[in-house]
């Protein structure tokens, strides 16, 4: 079992390698980006960061809004338990969503 992991780790590290020279073309270009005109830098990442923050407020919002769902539900109203464990999976990809859009920013 052991020359097999060592095979496929000899293996693993030359496509590893092989992989790096390839992305690592020289005479490829890759020029700076540049810089916005005027203000417009510092207004776009004024909106943006609003935007980020009024969504973040949402998914958190959205969270205590399915736990306020469970809650009631446990009480006594089982269909709303439901409904909120449907609704939590949308929830959570939607911030997921936001999470890796925000990467972008």
């Amino acid at each position: 079992m052991s020359v097999f992991l060592s095979t496929a780790n000899d293996l693993l590290a030359v496509a590893w390698h092989t992989g790096d020279t390839i992305l690592a073309e020289p005479g490829v270009p890759n020029p700076p980006a540049k810089d916005l005109p005027g203000d417009l830098g510092t207004t776009l990442d004024t909106w943006l960061g609003y935007g980020k923050t009024i969504c973040n407020y949402a998914a958190a919002a959205g969270i205590l809004a399915i736990v306020v769902m469970l809650f009631v539900g446990v009480r006594g109203r089982s269909t709303l338990a439901k409904d909120a464990l449907t609704h939590l999976p949308w929830v959570i990809l939607g911030e997921v969503l936001l999470v890796s859009g925000a990467t972008l920013f």
